[in-house]
């Protein structure tokens, strides 16, 4: 059975063909069962939306010859929800020009793209005072650069907010250009090349605080001169700190791994010879979005740069520098894309792909021209990219798929749709009207056979009204608007799982606590690179899980971690460490642990992330570390290992053992919550602590669990899921607390007992 519409096939680019239809009735000579009754938009936009449909020469009702003319089950429940108003379907005849609510399909044409721009804002602030929601309101763009220009026109009207899928070129984003001077001057120095031109720049750089003048003075032209020397030799304190910072990283350059790199510029890692760059701590200062934006910009920086370089063994800072300029000489750009919301009641504008899947009640189609929504001159790709980068240019290259595209616009809208255009856009062009909705003038009036009603507004604005939205039109690329936050993150947490650690992290306030989560996990801020316990232990994990897997013997599972270590971006120094410890802790380990991880039945990073898993509603995921199954008794021993020291006190004695009891906990819900182990039982788990003690011991501490501490669990997963999903414990002070080192089992109990009591 295949289920869908193949007009709505916008897609093609990602695989998929609007011809799959097609191929699947040919296959299979299926039945054709058509769907009419339609419960989103009025009679009048279904027409008005098979008018379009029905041009599609490929299309499977056309070649099939079926019936697609939808029937409209909406119409009352719909139209009762609008409300009424001067704009609503009441209006009088004669002031239908001004009215966007009725005729449910209206038409109107602009001599500039000002005057489009400033009445498609002024009439959706008329709505919003009227009392519609924003939220029901959405303008439809073909492409994201109709977006910018628009926004100050909205903006002017206050008490109008906007959300859309924001676009930047990184390399034009101050921090991150700020970073790739510096990644350019280290790079030129270490290959003794001339870089002095990046000098002044980078003392110009706001998080190193220098003086102006101090800075001109130190950067003046000396050809006796190497780049280093500029610093050294100058008389202000900051700029010879800032020449040893940077005759660290050149040192450090020439071994160290790109991803260590950065973060020693960003300065999440402190030098051991030199203070930690000032970078993170300056521009994080600046206002929470502010905030928000480096840490979105610093994650797709290093996102691209894992996807660009692949499986390319340990890049280097000349490896940073080289992709740069690949970008650079191609002219292209490095795109953010990311959530813009200045309120969770926001108009929503959308380019016509992003607008699939989603209804609004108004809606306005902008630029409707030929050479925004048809085949005119600038719709079309003139170079060809090659099969596997076609996706990142795709306006579509046939009238099917242009039209299909269209269609999908139109039918975003439930009740009222406005299709707008101007004879002149801002850069002076004289697009054509839209050849598919064989529009013409008449004695001076727009006709349309397609739509009830069309409007001409072909007075033009006064002076003064002119310079006012040229300022807007000028300035609309270089405005920064301040949104609010928490819609944003609000929005990046719809799909969120809670995992065992994000829980534990969560209430430690000793060492983490829900301070440092925000921090982390909402708001993605960069992390120090793994510690040298960290990266040991996740190492660790790698070994056994290979053993469990594949049943290698302990020679080759040494023998594989040391393969593995080398590998790691880490300082050679950290490496060698990590190679004698692991000599001795594994070697150990393996022996006393070995017949777990071998035993029939195992399982080894057992992984729940695409899972479906709930415990009274909260979603929750994760991965185990091992299980051992047995088939005969239908039960599980649940294992987790630790590379931290031993620990033989009772569960409750310590703050640590405590977390580990609710990560043991966690897991045993998910295994229990899952269809693929939920038939076996779950008495008891196990901390391998695979580190050897002063004696040179091992140890395997068991917990056995009971339902008490499980309900116990259970609400404190609920109180936790509550408070990040809807982020209400920022703005509680008795919750938003930073980790205080001094605090204990008895701090983390009372927070704890805090959040399940609301």
């Amino acid at each position: 059975m295949a289920v869908g519409d193949d007009d709505q096939a916008i897609f093609e680019f990602q695989g998929a063909n609007a011809s799959n239809f097609v191929d699947f009735q040919n296959h299979y000579d299926a039945k054709i069962v058509v769907l009419k009754d339609n419960y989103r938009s009025t009679a009048e936009i279904l027409n008005f939306s098979r008018k379009i449909a029905d041009q599609i020469e490929s299309s499977f009702a056309r070649t099939h010859n079926v019936d697609k003319n939808l029937v409209a089950r909406c119409d009352g429940s719909c139209r009762d929800s609008s409300p009424k108003t001067p704009l609503g379907a009441n209006a009088p005849a004669s002031s239908l020009g001004d009215s966007i609510v009725a005729p449910p399909v209206t038409r109107h044409e602009f001599l500039s793209a000002d005057g489009e721009y400033f009445w498609v804002a002024g009439k959706i602030a008329e709505l919003v005072k009227s009392g519609v929601p924003q939220k029901d309101i959405a303008i439809i763009a073909p492409k994201h650069k109709y977006i910018q220009p628009l926004l100050p026109y909205l903006k002017s009207n206050a008490g109008v907010y906007v959300a859309y899928e924001k676009r930047d070129n990184l390399f034009l984003n101050r921090e991150i250009s700020e970073l790739i001077t510096l990644a350019k001057f280290v790079d030129g120095v270490a290959k003794d090349e001339d870089a002095s031109h990046l000098i002044l720049p980078i003392m110009s750089f706001p998080c190193f605080e220098i003086s102006p003048l101090n800075a001109i003075r130190a950067a003046r032209r000396d050809n006796k001169k190497s780049a280093l020397d500029y610093f050294a030799d100058a008389d202000d304190e900051k700029i010879q700190k800032l020449g040893e910072f940077l005759a660290v990283l050149v040192s450090k350059s020439f071994d160290t791994p790109l991803e260590l790199m950065l973060d020693y510029m960003v300065g999440t890692v402190e030098f051991a010879e030199a203070k930690k760059s000032p970078f993170l701590d300056y521009y994080s200062k600046a206002n929470e979005y502010a905030e928000f934006s480096l840490y979105e910009n610093l994650n797709v920086l290093r996102s691209a740069l894992a996807k660009h370089f692949g499986k390319l063994e340990q890049p280097r800072i000349s490896d940073l520098v080289r992709f740069v300029e690949d970008y650079e000489l191609a002219g292209a750009a490095l795109q953010n894309t990311s959530p813009y919301s200045e309120a969770a009641d926001a108009v929503q504008i959308l380019t016509a792909h992003k607008s699939k899947g989603l209804e609004f009640p108004y809606v306005f189609l902008i630029a409707v021209d030929d050479m925004s929504w048809g085949k005119g001159k600038g719709n079309n790709n003139l170079l060809v990219l090659p099969a596997n980068l076609s996706q990142i240019r795709h306006t579509g290259v046939t009238d099917d798929e242009r039209l299909r595209l269209l269609f999908v616009a139109i039918t975003r809208a439930k009740t009222n749709l406005i299709l707008t255009n101007s004879l002149t856009d801002f850069s002076g062009k004289t697009p054509k009207r839209l050849e598919y909705l064989e529009e013409y003038e008449k004695d001076g009036k727009l006709i349309s056979p397609f739509v009830e009603e069309t409007f001409t507004h072909y007075d033009d604005l006064d002076e003064a009204k002119k310079q006012t939205d040229l300022r807007l039109s000028w300035i609309s690329a270089y405005k920064e608007m301040t949104p609010e936050l928490k819609p944003i993150l609000l929005k990046r947490l719809e799909n969120y799982h809670l995992t065992a650690s994000d829980l534990t992290s969560f209430i430690d306030v000793c060492y983490s606590g829900p301070a440092e989560f925000y921090r982390n996990r909402v708001l993605l801020a960069p992390r120090e690179p793994l510690s040298f316990s960290l990266l040991f232990g996740t190492m660790v994990h790698a070994v056994f899980e290979k053993v469990t897997r594949e049943k290698i013997s302990d020679e080759e599972a040494l023998e594989f971690f040391r393969a593995e270590v080398l590998k790691q971006p880490a300082e050679a120094h950290d490496k060698e460490l990590m190679l004698e410890r692991g000599a001795v802790d594994l070697s150990r380990s393996l022996a006393m642990f070995g017949p777990i991880l071998r035993t029939p039945g195992a399982a080894a990073e057992v992984d729940f992330y695409s899972s479906h898993i709930e415990v009274d509603g909260v979603p929750i995921t994760g991965k185990i570390d091992h299980i051992n199954m047995n088939d005969e008794t239908k039960e599980i021993e649940l294992y987790d290992f630790k590379t931290s020291r031993f620990h033989k006190e009772k569960w409750d004695s310590n703050d640590t053992l405590y977390k580990y009891k609710l990560q043991l906990g966690f897991y045993k819900l998910l295994l229990n919550l899952s269809p693929e182990y939920a038939k076996y039982k779950i008495k008891r788990a196990h901390i391998l602590f695979v580190s050897p003690d002063d004696f040179d011991e091992v140890h395997d501490k068991v917990y056995e669990f009971n339902e008490k501490d499980e309900a116990e669990l259970k609400a404190l997963i609920s109180a936790v899921y509550r408070e990040i999903k809807t982020l209400d414990f920022v703005d509680n002070p008795d919750l938003f607390v930073e980790a205080d080192s001094r605090k204990g089992l008895k701090d983390i109990k009372e927070f704890v007992k805090l959040l399940t009591s609301k």
